[in-house]
């Protein structure tokens, strides 16, 4: 019927928007993901080296884990 087939269009186009979505998310994280990684010798918190007149200090640099397959 014609409902049917509006249904069908609607739910395929919301599948297309969907997925477009989902590996502009996925371009955006691993972008994200690669500037951390480049510039995390520079970065005050995983360094641990913060300015001294700081309150929070760390007694050791924060681990950064490339490895997500594993839960921690």
């Amino acid at each position: 019927s014609v409902n049917q087939c509006l249904e069908f269009k609607v739910v395929r186009q919301l599948q297309l928007e969907a997925g477009l979505n989902l590996k502009g998310f996925s371009q955006a994280a691993a972008a994200l993901k690669h500037f951390c990684l480049q510039n995390a010798q520079h970065d005050l918190l995983l360094t641990g080296k913060l300015c001294s007149f700081s309150v929070v200090t760390f007694s050791k640099p924060l681990f950064m884990n490339n490895d997500y397959s594993k839960a921690s």
